[in-house]
């Protein structure tokens, strides 16, 4: 079995956003003014270019992993963010 397709850019930026709001110490947790200046909800709509479902089944078919491809079309594009 191969390994997993590389994560995008954007979906490491969403990961680390949503970490920062889930910090159990409150002291340490992410404010409101610090959250809206966070490069995810910053960037611009072409730094999420390819965070689609097509863009990462298609990316799986490549490394030829298991279920690559199934029902994903242009017409039928899913956001898929994968959460460790």
């Amino acid at each position: 079995m191969g390994r997993e397709p590389a994560w995008h850019p954007m979906v490491s930026q969403a990961a680390d956003m949503l970490s920062k709001m889930l910090e159990a110490d409150e002291s340490q947790r992410i404010t409101s003014e610090d959250l809206v200046r966070h490069p995810f909800l910053t960037s611009e709509k072409e730094a999420f270019e390819g965070t689609d479902y097509a863009a990462y089944k298609k990316a799986q078919m490549v490394m030829g992993l298991r279920g690559g491809g199934a029902g994903v079309s242009e017409t039928n594009p899913r956001v898929v963010m994968r959460y460790r």
